[in-house]
């Protein structure tokens, strides 16, 4: 018997439907299940995520507070820095940004691997990487980039606007949790803006000296916010300059001479302290006073400001355009005009800490003197120098600048106390991980290439990026010259030890280097100083000795026309900075200067015949980048006379003496500040008494 299609299909319909019904209850059962399981895993899952941001975020700030604080002050905090000294932080790497960097990025990953074995039961994925931040809309090139050489941390300070910032982006899963594509850029910062237009109390003039209350007004923000815990949880230090006895020097201010702290709101402050001895001045169109204000919150981040960006003044030239002289058996005055190119009228200046000049050891006049705020205490490899070509503020632009140290010692060491000069004599180029500080000295060129142009204008400046590297030749052409010391590593016949200079190349003899190169004596060998400091001048082209320059010389040495003593010692050359290793490797853009320092003197033609009684000598030589012409500034002191007793020793003095085929025949002597010469040739009589 067949079976009913309508049964059939009613059936099909009723089997439908209980599998539907099925279905749904699955489904609700599976749904209610998945709901119970978010409301009992977000609440921890949120935990989570926020305690683990968080925690990224206070490493990220730790680091920060380790790069800026080390940056700052690297000896006050040295506890804590010294504790990544096998990481690369050592005192040598104080200034520098990406040793901190890399400490930074190790430390994050550490903390990464941190993360995943506290949370391992959640299957959490977590990784950070570099992002770009613009930190300041008003000054586009201030950004954290993101590369890991400049990334991470970045640092803007010396200006009044000043920032420490660190960002990158958390990412994080928690695969247990259900929790996927969890990201968030993490920025910490902490910025300082000081108002450098500083109020001047009325009755006050600019530059005159002032003691009393001086009122400043600065802004701090925490993560871009406004920042009010700064006198309770942070930490305040203000700079200012002070001067006395001619000089200018950096004071703290201390605790007792806050007279007044204030917290307007807004992340607004307004301090007032009484300040000794300091100077209101006009700094382009601003009046303020030369101060430095540093600013440290709870978390150890720093940060930096100058109440001004540069510091400026001019160089007047007072050279005569007209010289004036009397021919000799002429009763006429003839006067001599300045060419009207003058392309190498070129002085090497040097600049110290009181903003003092000096060009070839002499200090320079100054007018209208402490009108310019002077250079702050920051690292030297932030300064730079401006000057102008023609007189005009239009030519204005960067020129090489080479940091110097200086230092002032009693000489000579071996005579009473009473009876020594007081000297400046360079100890080197400077080491490129310092601070500005009174040693150094900031050398640099003013020309002036025309004889219409008398004036040109200076300006120091410095950058306000921490990563900032010093000028280098190998990265900026500007600091390319023309000078080298040449002295190879691999010379088996030991033929060189060289101040190399277009114009010529000076040949150091001393008893390291005693042979002169082409320069033979009547058997064809090379000539033997015997340790005897001197120079020998080589043509550069062709290397072609012209002879010795002997700066000094005491007595004939056996009854003939030959200088018997002379100065014997080691030369010292400066022609290379000093600090990490990668500065060891730049080179004077300036001028390399060879400093010869002894007690003892020599004679060239018999070997041995060295003495320590006769007198001492100290030798500035210079080759100077642009120019012409090598300047040596000698001095000799001697320590016992001479008499007739003493025989030849007491019939010869020798000043210098420079050989190259032939014989000076005439000598110009210029009147001291008269700009009238007379000229004379060796068999004249002394002209003392004429002019």
């Amino acid at each position: 018997m067949r079976a009913n299609p309508i049964r059939r299909g009613q059936f099909s319909v009723a089997a439908a439907a209980v599998i539907a019904v099925a279905l749904l209850v699955v489904s609700a059962y599976l749904y209610s299940t998945q709901l119970v399981f978010v409301e009992t895993r977000t609440p921890v899952v949120r935990e989570v995520v926020a305690a683990v941001t968080a925690d990224f975020k206070r490493a990220l700030a730790s680091m920060l507070s380790l790069a800026t604080r080390c940056y700052f002050n690297y000896t006050e905090y040295c506890d804590l820095c010294s504790k990544f000294v096998s990481e690369g932080l050592d005192f040598s790497n104080r200034h520098n940004m990406t040793a901190a960097r890399a400490i930074a990025i190790t430390f994050l990953n550490n903390w990464l691997r941190a993360q995943l074995d506290a949370f391992s039961g959640y299957g959490m994925r977590i990784n950070f990487s570099l992002i770009e931040v613009q930190l300041q809309s008003d000054r586009p090139y201030r950004v954290i980039p993101a590369n890991p050489r400049y990334g991470l941390m970045k640092c803007y300070w010396y200006y009044p606007d000043s920032v420490s910032a660190a960002a990158a982006k958390l990412r994080l899963d928690m695969l247990r949790g259900g929790f996927y594509g969890w990201e968030v850029d993490v920025i910490v910062s902490l910025s300082l803006d000081l108002n450098p237009d500083v109020e001047m109390p009325e009755g006050v003039e600019p530059y005159e000296l002032y003691t009393g209350p001086v009122t400043i007004e600065f802004r701090v923000l925490q993560d871009s916010q406004p920042y009010s815990s700064l006198f309770s949880k942070g930490r305040l230090r203000i700079y200012y300059a002070s001067w006395s006895d001619g000089r200018v020097r950096w004071i703290m201010v201390r605790p007792s001479d806050y007279l007044d702290l204030e917290y307007l709101g807004n992340g607004l402050y307004r301090v007032t302290f009484k300040a000794v001895n300091t100077r209101w001045m006009y700094v382009g169109n601003l009046t303020t006073v030369p101060l430095a204000v540093v600013v440290e919150d709870e978390r150890g981040i720093i940060v930096e400001s100058i109440s001004y960006t540069y510091t400026s003044f001019y160089v007047a030239k007072r050279t005569p355009s007209r010289v004036c002289h009397l021919p000799e058996y002429s009763d006429s005055w003839e006067c001599i005009e300045k060419p009207v190119e003058t392309r190498e009228e070129v002085y090497t200046l040097e600049l110290t800490w009181n903003l003092t000049l000096f060009w070839l050891g002499r200090q320079l006049p100054s007018v209208g003197a402490n009108v310019s705020p002077p250079i702050p205490l920051i690292p030297i490899k932030q300064l730079r120098v401006n000057t102008t070509l023609d007189g005009t503020l239009e030519s204005l632009a960067e020129r090489p600048v080479q940091y110097e140290v200086w230092k002032r010692v009693s000489w000579p060491p071996t005579v009473p106390l009473s009876d020594r000069l007081w000297l400046w004599v360079p100890a080197g180029l400077a080491d490129l991980t310092m601070d500005y500080n009174e040693s150094v000295r900031l050398v640099f060129q003013v020309k002036f290439p025309r004889r219409d142009v008398e004036k040109q204008y200076v300006a120091i400046w410095w950058y306000d990026d921490l990563d900032t590297e010093p000028p280098d030749c190998r990265h900026n052409p500007l600091y390319c010259g023309d000078i080298r010391f040449y002295d190879p590593p691999n010379d088996p016949e030991d033929l060189y030890h060289d101040l190399r200079h277009p114009a010529c190349w000076l040949e150091l003899l001393d008893p390291n280097h005693t042979k002169a190169r082409n320069y033979l004596d009547a058997g064809g060998e090379r000539y033997d100083y015997h340790g005897v400091a001197a120079v020998v001048v080589h043509d550069p082209e062709t290397d072609y000795s012209f002879g010795p320059w002997n700066f000094y010389a005491v007595g004939k040495y056996l009854g003939r026309y030959l200088g018997w003593y002379r100065p014997r010692g080691y030369w010292q050359v400066f022609h290379r900075y000093r600090g990490r290793p990668v500065y060891e490797e730049i080179e004077a853009p300036i001028r390399i200067i060879a400093l010869l320092n002894t007690s003892e003197v020599g004679n060239v033609y018999k070997s041995g015949d060295v003495r320590n009684d006769l007198y001492d000598t100290l030798i500035l030589l210079q080759v100077v980048n642009g120019t012409n012409y090598v300047p040596a500034k000698v001095y000799v002191y001697w320590r016992r006379g001479v008499s007739s007793a003493d025989g030849d020793l007491s019939k010869g003095l020798w000043f210098s003496t420079l050989m190259g085929g032939g014989f000076p025949e005439r000598f110009m002597y210029l009147k001291y500040l008269e700009n009238v010469s007379r000229v004379r040739s060796y068999d004249d009589p002394s002209p003392a008494e004429i002019i």
